[in-house]
Order: structure tokens, then sequence, then C-alpha cells
């Protein structure tokens, strides 16, 4: 896409104890220029488009807090398919202004996001036309969302040696690099609207327990050695994690999440027996 002159890929601003979003799953596009700001998000949204896509768009609109509707964008070419959101007016209450939206389709079928924000002091009628000028120069780009089953090589931070962690396919990992720790997230590329079962692997010293207290355990192997899994459900469904030391001074935390026990079974089992190895 051709941005606005002058923008530059910047990252969001992160906690000090964070992390940067990796760019395989989001970019942000920033513009400073005097008093006036332009940000472009895009979100790689790991979910294909799938016969009801139209129907799950029109969905996400009705749940938004901003009077917004929904269109077909016929002039954007070069193998793409993209709606567009548009307010039906500027929200100049917050920060970061909301002008424009964007889903689109690309040639694999897989769903990204763009939205378009000012600040306040550039929330003029025209913003919306500069967003929509530049959207109209999208076109497919070379990177294809990989969902083929493999075994994915990812670091470990024990020196030497590499996470291989075997997926079936429809899954993708993103990974984390923080000041002192690598967080790799482990996300089902399912039909847009839906959800499948995800996961994440950490290492680093301060790794942070999800579950209650009381959660109940069981005995599995955590990255191919013994250890002791709490398993517990809540109002968001099914959840499982582990931790155990790694190295001489890192943990490793393997986590799952899902509707219920089945679905993340075949996930666990992956983060079970995945290998730290040279």
């Amino acid at each position: 896409m051709r941005p606005v002159q002058g923008a530059t890929l910047e990252a969001r601003p992160w906690d000090i104890m964070g992390a940067p979003e990796p760019t395989t799953s989001e970019t942000r596009l920033f513009l400073e220029a005097g008093d006036e700001k332009v940000v472009v998000m895009v979100y790689e949204l790991f979910a294909t488009a799938g016969d009801d896509l139209v129907a799950q768009l029109q969905q996400v609109i009705a749940d938004s807090a901003l009077p917004t509707r929904l269109e077909r964008v016929a002039a954007i070419g070069g193998g793409l398919e993209a709606y567009q959101v548009l307010p039906e007016s500027l929200d100049t209450s917050s920060e970061a202004v909301f002008t424009y939206g964007l889903y689109v389709v690309s040639p694999d079928r897989t769903v990204q996001h763009l939205a378009f924000y000012v600040n306040p002091a550039a929330a003029e009628d025209g913003c919306i036309d500069l967003a929509m000028r530049s959207a109209a120069t999208l076109r497919a780009g070379e990177r294809t969302l990989d969902r083929s089953a493999r075994t994915w090589e990812l670091v470990s931070g024990v020196p030497n040696q590499n996470l291989k962690l075997a997926l079936p396919a429809g899954y993708s990992v993103i990974t984390q690099q923080g000041p002192d720790f690598w967080v790799h997230r482990i996300f089902p590329v399912t039909d847009f609207g839906q959800r499948g079962p995800s996961g994440l692997v950490y290492f680093g010293g301060h790794p942070s327990s999800f579950g209650p207290p009381n959660a109940e355990t069981f005995d599995a192997p955590l990255l191919g050695e013994a250890a002791t899994w709490r398993r517990w459900t809540d109002e968001r469904g099914f959840h499982a994690e582990a931790l155990r030391p790694v190295g001489d001074h890192w943990m490793t935390h393997g986590s799952v999440a899902g509707a219920n026990e089945a679905e993340v079974q075949a996930l666990r089992e992956a983060i079970s027996g995945a290998q730290i190895a040279p």
C-alpha cells in the first residue's frame, strides 16, 4: 500500500517489561506533522474467508460501539477482495479518532484488517478521503500464511539449542522477543468469526501462572520432560498449563486454551512432545 507521504513503520509503544508486537501479526504506520497525527494499524487476523464472511463482518459492525456501515469495495484490484467500514461521523472524544477500516481477503483467502486513525487535531472531513485514497493503492504482497503441517524451529533461549515444535496443519506461530524472554504464540487459522484452540510456549526467568490456586493437577511431559500440569475451566473455556526449569537459569511455561479439553488435546500433546535440541 502507498501510505500517506512521510509515514514510517513504528511499533506500538510497549511496557518496559513487555515486548513489541511482531510484524508478522501487526504493522503500524505513523505520521506526525505539527500537532496532527495519522496512524494506520494493519493486523493479521489468522483467519480465512469462510462462506459467511459478510454476515460475520456485519456482526462485528453491529457489536461495535461506533456507528459505522459496511460496504463492498470494487476499486481495489490485484487479486484482492475488500470490505470497507465507514464511520457515520468522526468521534473526537478520544485521542485516536477512527476514520476508515478495511477488511481484505488476500489471494490465499486469509483475511487482514486495516484501521486508519487520526488525532482530534487532524479530524476533518478530508481525513476519510485521505485514508480511502491510500487504501485504494493496496495490492497483494508476496508473503503467505504457512498453514501446513510442519515442525517449527523456534528460539529457546538455551545456548545453541532451539525449540522444535511439530504442529498439525492449520496452525501458525508468532514470536515475541522481550528484554529477557521469548514467547511463542500458537494460533489456529480458522474461518473468520470462528475460534479454535490456542497455546503458547514461554522461555524466561519470570513466568506467571494463569490459573487459580485450586486447579486440578495431572502429570504429562512439557517439552519432552516430566512436568505437572494444571487444568481448569472458567467463563472463557478450558485451560491447561505447566511450568518447569530448562537450561541453566531459564523457566519454560506451556499453556493451551480452548472450548473444552478435547479441543485442546492435540495442541497440548504437541507442546508436551516438543524438544529442545541443537
